[in-house]
This record gives C-alpha cells, sequence and structure tokens, in this order.
C-alpha cells in the first residue's frame, strides 16, 4: 500500500471515528476499515479511555501492532507522531468484557498496566476484545517456542498438578465472593471494582496455567 494510499484511508478512518458509532451501518464495514486503516500489521481506532475520576472518559488513538504484539495510545491529535503516549506487551495479558455493560473492557496486562476502555456498541467491543485475544495468544505461543522447557520430570508434572489444584480453589473462592457481592449490592463502586478485579486475576491466572499446559505439551 502507497503512502499515499495510507494517509487516505487513516484520514477516512478518523473522520468515520470521530463521532459515536452508527449502529445501523454495516458493521462489516467498520471491522474492514479498521483492518484497512494502515498496512495489514495494524488495526488502529479511536476508544474511550477511562482516565480518572476527574476527567472520566476520554477518547484515544488505539493502535495493536501485530507483529510486535503490543497496544499503544495516542492523544487524537498526536497519532500521526513517531511515539506514542503509552505501550503495552499483549503477552500474558487479560482482556475482559465488563459484565456492567455491553460497551466497556479492560486490558489487564502482565507488566501491571490496566486500560478500562469503552467501545461504542457491543459488537465494536467484541471486535476489540477479539482481536486483543487472538494477538495476545500468538505471541504467548511465540514465547513458548522460543523458550522451549526443560526435560520433562516427575517433579515437574506433580508441580503442574499441584498449580492445577490451586487453580480450582482460587475460581472456587472467586465465585464465592462474586456470590456474596451480588447478593449485597449492584452500585457500590468499591465492591463492583473488587468484582472486576477477581474476576481480572483469575482469568490472568488461568491463562498463564494455559500457557504452562503448552511449554509441557510441547516437552511430550
Amino acid at each position: 500500500m502507497s503512502i499515499a494510499s495510507q494517509r487516505e484511508s487513516r484520514s477516512s478512518f478518523s473522520n468515520r471515528m470521530a463521532g459515536s458509532f452508527d449502529k445501523e451501518e454495516d458493521y462489516g464495514d467498520f471491522c474492514k476499515q479498521a483492518n484497512d486503516s494502515s498496512d495489514r500489521d495494524l488495526i488502529q481506532g479511536q476508544l474511550y479511555k477511562y482516565t480518572n475520576v476527574m476527567k472520566g472518559w476520554q477518547y484515544r488513538w488505539f493502535c495493536i501492532s501485530m507483529t510486535r504484539g503490543t497496544l499503544e495510545y495516542y492523544m487524537p491529535d498526536d497519532r500521526r507522531k513517531t511515539h506514542p503516549r503509552a505501550c503495552v506487551y499483549l503477552a500474558g495479558s487479560v482482556i475482559s468484557p465488563s459484565e456492567e455493560d455491553s460497551q466497556t473492557f479492560t486490558v489487564s496486562a502482565a507488566c501491571g498496566e490496566v486500560y478500562k476502555l469503552k467501545a461504542a456498541d457491543a459488537k465494536e467491543r467484541q471486535f476489540w476484545v477479539n482481536k486483543l485475544r487472538q494477538v495476545a495468544y500468538n505471541h504467548e505461543m511465540r514465547i513458548a517456542q522460543q523458550y522451549p522447557p526443560l526435560q520433562q520430570s516427575e517433579e515437574t508434572t506433580s508441580s503442574l498438578n499441584d498449580v492445577r489444584n490451586i487453580l480450582l480453589q482460587t475460581q472456587k473462592h472467586q465465585r464465592s465472593v462474586v456470590d456474596v457481592i451480588e447478593k449485597y449490592t449492584n452500585t457500590d463502586e468499591t465492591l463492583l471494582l473488587l468484582k472486576a478485579t477477581s474476576h481480572a486475576t483469575v482469568m490472568a491466572l488461568e491463562q498463564c496455567f494455559a500457557i504452562l499446559q503448552a511449554i509441557q505439551l510441547a516437552k511430550i
């Protein structure tokens, strides 16, 4: 794709995403524009990002690099600059759709960064969640292949079984916490945050365990 074509495509997509997403538009067009907005390595577009209590939700320009396995974002007027405002690696990240509405989702990176994001509608959210999870999984598998595990032993198998048992106990306790919170309140922000955080934490543990299983299977 030529530089002129890339600029024209980016400009068209930017203008389209500057306002709220029209739910009556063909969603397939949105997906096509997201993938064609730059070269095939990038998926980019605007999302709301929760900044803080004072400023609330703000538009940011997000880019997923399938080659680098990163999610980065720019201020809306800075997206043509070389360096993003922030960048996280997606390998080991947990991408969690919110249970509070059909638009919000979180990206909990392995480094500890957490992005709370909001799409225009449920379909757009699912598009981003699917792409983020796909890139995260691909790079997790690439890491597992680049760093092969040590020779399997009975001790390794026993340790993995111990991890599995601990994970099952953690899942059980997390479900108990969620049940209590849901019975108690649907409005307390602190408890809802605890509910979301516990869910994201368990999902992160599940993904880590899946990576360990993949490494073990690669040894067989």
